[in-house]
């Protein structure tokens, strides 16, 4: 063999010595012209399997066992070796990305020889984001409608009663699909009891509406969206030009003071996009909002997980799209009170981590001052947004300690679990049931859900539980069992963002003095001389749990100098092969023995929003250089596993042995794919274009040196 062309890492294209003739043609032109190959699709595709895929899963892998050596076409009639795995995993990947009408498609070589780096932020942002968009139109209605976890012939929708847009546009869709089969009942659904129509709905520590147990289902979302206007200043004058194109100057000013004492943090995690690059101006439409979900399994809109999401879709340059996910979270919290878990009934009684008002502050950071003019009105109602929102969680406020807890409302099991999920947690608190078949337990709970049986031990379970799912951390050893009764690091901590951010904002006397009171609690109560630990109010004591979340303080800018100075000196603990792990080896040991499966939270995992917000708050205090070194760590590991796994992109990974695979009670999604992923997963995509901005170019030639290609 003779190598025809020298590529980058331990992959190569080489050529057989002999090779068919190649048609007359100037030389010149072959040589400079870049080579490409002629594949018929489901053939190459169906080849490429059956001599490579030895696991048989649909996927091309260093766990197969096969050749890594394969014959392709060349567009001169010549014949050309693929060798490498990640070579021939990726011509399998382009294969099955294409349209499924075409026989025969040309690959040009530079995308099968393209670098990992390239290729995995290349795929983000025109496959994967793309994969991952809703809308709830006549299509994406009928897709979102459907739960895999409820079973139904007719499905039911929720809408504000107050949305009259909504409910109109809505009555016809619904028609539309009745006339193919596809049953819908549109409910409305009231906040206020002074509204007669539709079923109301009242979030309180003790209700639970009986729609959320004879008809579970989806609950809408705005009908307005955003989209990028390339005309808008098309007539405009060159003075008015000039004023669009100037920042607001009270709102640039309170940022660059949040960043004086560190340069390198003003923007890094969120560049400018001045109009020129965005291709316009932002502007509001009317029409179903699009969102997006978290990994191709889901149909519903999450909460935090949109926070992380709207932030790479910004490094993608899609501005309009983030803006879009934060008018839906709005909208969440106008109609149901809070940004919910998800956009089901049966989440309309606890939140998610509370993300909103960062969200919106990095987004009215890239609006022009005439865009603020135009958008004043969502503006005010964002900030009317925040509010709402924080005061959901005030309701867990303690007066005497000035910190919050995790307080959601409702009662009884929830729906949105499987079948069986609560079996073992009823079998060891009610007496009675410890033989009981599935058929009892069944039917024990729909008698508990009715209040035909009651049991306090049982409801004080279920409480925590529903706080743990709120806490957006389900589950860890940290808060199981006892969820209700913390005062979170995390939590707090963001309601010390979010009350800071309204405060830039908007002047509200209130929630600035409790603000400056819990960040004072933060730094006393939460803190025990070597980083900050989550307190027990029914112990009165603090967790002897290290999490990653020890590091929110820094990310809000909460926490003292000093102690943000000890806690980064004494991170090591929580820190392996592939970055920040969820929680300490020790910490996730205590208690072990009454564990039966792995938490998903703890050691040795690591999820994307913990490194996202850990390298934040590490520039945010100067520590910049431990923030790159901790990014190029997981973006080694996330590249790596990208590059030898089939272009697979998780929701978490083991940080001990830099690994995808997982053994915990959900999986792992974005783990099983078929010949090639379409949609990654939201926050972890987002991770890696964090962690490429923070990087750098210098930072990048390491990243590229490390990830080496088998």
């Amino acid at each position: 063999m003779r190598e025809v062309t020298p590529t980058k890492g331990r992959r190569r294209t080489v050529q057989p010595e002999a090779t068919k003739e190649i048609p007359t043609r100037r030389k010149s032109a072959q040589i400079n012209k870049a080579r490409e190959f002629v594949c018929d699709v489901q053939k190459t595709i169906q080849k490429l399997l059956d001599q490579e895929d030895t696991t048989k899963d649909g996927t091309i892998t260093v766990d197969d066992a096969g050749p890594k050596k394969y014959l392709i076409d060349g567009q001169y009639g010549d014949q050309i070796w693929l060798e490498g795995n990640y070579c021939i995993s990726t011509l399998l990947q382009e294969l099955a990305l294409v349209d499924i009408n075409l026989k025969t498609v040309i690959v040009p070589e530079k995308i099968i020889n393209e670098h990992t780096i390239n290729r995995l932020t290349r795929l983000i942002k025109t496959c994967f984001w793309p994969n991952l968009r809703r809308v709830l139109d006549l299509n994406g209605l009928k897709l979102a409608l459907i739960d895999t976890k409820i079973s139904r012939v007719e499905y039911f929708l929720y809408v504000p009663s107050f949305d009259t847009e909504s409910i109109q546009y809505y009555k016809e869709i619904i028609a539309s699909l009745a006339d193919s089969g596809f049953l819908v009942r549109m409910i409305k659904l009231r906040t206020s009891k002074a509204c007669q129509a539709g079923v109301f709905f009242a979030d309180t520590l003790v209700s639970r509406e009986a729609l959320c147990d004879t008809a579970p289902g989806l609950l809408s979302l705005s009908h307005t969206y955003f989209f990028i206007s390339p005309a808008e200043l098309a007539d405009a004058s060159q003075a008015e030009q000039a004023a669009y194109c100037t920042k607001p100057k009270a709102f640039e000013e309170e940022i660059k003071q949040e960043n004086k004492k560190v340069p390198f943090a003003e923007a890094w995690h969120n560049p400018q996009i001045p109009p020129e690059n965005r291709g316009g101006y932002i502007r509001q439409g009317k029409g179903p909002c699009p969102f997006y979900v978290p990994g191709g399994r889901f149909n519903e809109m999450y909460g935090w997980d949109s926070y992380f999401i709207a932030k790479g879709l910004i490094l993608s340059n899609q501005l309009s799209e983030a803006f879009s996910i934060a008018e839906n979270l709005r909208y969440q919290i106008e109609a149901y009170g809070k940004i919910l878990n998800a956009n089901r009934s049966y989440y309309l009684f606890r939140g998610n981590p509370p993300l909103f008002s960062t969200l919106v502050v990095e987004l009215i950071s890239h609006l022009t001052a005439q865009e603020r003019n135009s958008l004043e009105g969502w503006i005010e109602k964002a900030v009317d947004a925040m509010i709402s929102e924080y005061y959901y969680f005030h309701r867990g406020y303690n007066e005497e300690i000035h910190l919050t807890r995790h307080a959601p409302g409702g009662k009884g099991i929830p729906l949105e679990t499987e079948e069986g999920h609560f079996f073992a947690a009823i079998r060891e608190i009610v007496p009675e049931a410890a033989n009981w078949s599935a058929s009892d337990l069944n039917e024990y709970i729909a008698k508990y859900n009715r209040g035909e049986v009651v049991s306090e031990e049982l409801e004080e379970f279920l409480q925590n539980d529903r706080a743990v799912r709120e806490s957006g951390h389900d589950t860890s050893k940290r808060v199981e069992g006892i969820a209700s009764h913390l005062y979170t690091v995390d939590l707090n901590s963001l309601l010390y963002k979010t009350e800071q951010d309204i405060l830039k904002l908007r002047h509200v006397p209130e929630i600035e003095k409790i603000s400056n009171r819990r960040k004072a609690a933060i730094n006393t109560i939460l803190w025990n001389g070597e980083a900050y630990y989550d307190y027990n109010i029914k112990s009165n004591k603090l967790s002897d749990y290290k999490g990653a979340t020890t590091l929110y303080p820094l990310f809000t800018r909460a926490a003292e100098e000093k102690k943000a100075e000890i806690l980064v000196h004494g991170l090591g603990d929580l820190i392996g092969a592939g970055g920040i792990f969820t929680g300490t080896e020790e910490s996730c040991a205590v208690g072990a023995e009454k564990s039966e499966t792995q938490k998903q939270w703890d050691y040795p995992y690591g999820w994307a929003p913990h490194q996202m917000l850990g390298w934040i708050g590490l520039v945010n205090y100067g520590y910049a250089d431990l923030a790159k070194s901790l990014a190029l760590k997981w973006c080694t590991m996330v590249g790596k596993l990208f590059a030898r796994y089939n272009g697979v992109v998780t929701e978490k990974y083991n940080i001990k042995t830099g690994s995808h695979k997982v053994n915990v009670e959900y999986g792992n999604i974005g783990a099983q794919i078929r010949h090639v992923p379409r949609e990654g997963f939201g926050w972890t995509n987002t991770s890696w274009l964090v962690g490429l901005a923070l990087l750098g170019e210098s930072g990048q030639r390491k990243l590229y040196a490390q990830i080496v290609l088998e």
